[in-house]
Parts: structure tokens; sequence; C-alpha cells
């Protein structure tokens, strides 16, 4: 992608980390409202799963 068109590939790879900070971010202001056993098990990783406590 970014060998054929430079300026739009790294548009595009921007975006994309722009979107990972703003869930990042999103995620630590609601740390203190999680469940207890949310906050005991919490983590930060680049994986997006859906699990229960």
């Amino acid at each position: 992608m970014l060998s054929q068109d430079p300026e739009a590939g790294l548009a595009y790879l921007q975006s994309v980390a722009a979107v990972h900070v703003l869930q990042t971010q999103q995620s630590l202001n609601e740390f203190q409202t999680l469940p207890r056993a949310w906050r005991d098990v919490f983590d930060l990783s680049d994986l997006a799963l859906r699990l229960t406590p």
C-alpha cells in the first residue's frame, strides 16, 4: 500500500493509530467506573476481546 501511494498509505496508518489512541484513552477514562471484577483483571492490549469476568 505505501509503495503504490505513499501519502495515502501514511494517512491511512495515521488514522488507524488515532483510532487506537482514542480507544485506549476511552478505556482508561472509564477504568474507575468498571465493576471491581473487571478492574482486578484489567490489562491493555492491541487485541479486542469480548470477555466476561
